[in-house]
Parts: C-alpha cells; structure tokens; sequence
C-alpha cells in the first residue's frame, strides 16, 4: 500500500511528524511518500527542499525504509495547479491507495484525490497546537535558522 502525505511543509514541524508516524503504525505494511512542495524561495517559503527533507529522514529514522520524499512543483498556485504535478509525480513510485493529512485538509483537495479514485484520510486532532505559520513568524523575527526547528521539537 502506497500512502501520499503533500504540502509545502514550511518547515516541517512536530505535528507533521506524528501525523507521519499515526499512519504508518495504522498501516504497517504500508509506504509513505512525503512530496514537497518546491515553490520560488520568499518570505512564505523560506526553507529548501533539501532543508526539509533532511528534517524528515532525521525524525522518522525507525522508518526510514518506508520512507520516499520526492518534490513536485506548482503549476499555477491553485490546488489544481499544485495537484496535478504533486498526482503525476507520486505515481512514480506506483499506485496511490490513500492521501492522508491532517483536519484542515481541504474538500476541493478531498474531492481532487477521490476524482482520481484515490481515498483521502484525515487524522482529526492536532497532535500539538503548533503550526509552520507560528514557527516561520519566529523564524523571521530572530533570524535563527535551523535551531527554530528543534525548538518546536524536530531535529
């Protein structure tokens, strides 16, 4: 079973990372591919694709086997736009059983995976009340780098 997890992950954050670690202890002979988005670096977008994989792989080593981090790159900056590459992409590595994501996860989005006849699954709690939005606020007022991610509680 193939498990898509999509987003701009700006940074990726602890939540993130339990919501990662739910389904692959859900679905234990399952393999989770993470896609990042890769959109133009600014102020919304400040950490490099290879910045946030290396904060997946360090936090989701017990499962580094069932772990694919690929990137796909925007179109247009709709959901449709970000969908169709994020859906061509992952097909590389086979067939897409389940997109999972957390509880804001849009019904235009619910609807573009079940269009392709692809199961959507939302966890419906936040594991920690912490969002990328809060963490990017602090990152650009302090300018402090990597060390932000470990104060929310990455690698």
């Amino acid at each position: 079973m193939n498990i898509l997890y999509h987003g701009r992950f700006q940074p990726p954050h602890k939540g993130h990372i339990e919501l990662i670690r739910f389904f692959l202890k859900k679905y234990p002979k399952s393999n989770l591919i993470i896609s990042l988005d890769i959109r133009k670096k600014d102020l919304d977008n400040p950490f490099s694709f290879e910045f946030r994989k290396k904060i997946f792989l360090d936090n989701l080593k017990n499962f580094k086997n069932r772990i694919y981090i690929t990137k796909h790159k925007c179109i247009k900056p709709t959901f449709q736009g970000c969908l169709l590459p994020t859906y061509k992409n992952a097909k590389k590595f086979g067939k897409i059983d389940l997109v999972v994501g957390g509880p804001e996860l849009p019904k235009e989005v619910k609807q573009f995976w079940k269009s392709k006849g692809i199961k959507t699954e939302v966890v419906n709690k936040r594991f920690f009340n912490i969002s990328a939005a809060e963490i990017k606020k602090v990152y650009h007022s302090k300018n402090l780098g990597f060390s932000i991610i470990t104060a929310f509680g990455c690698k």
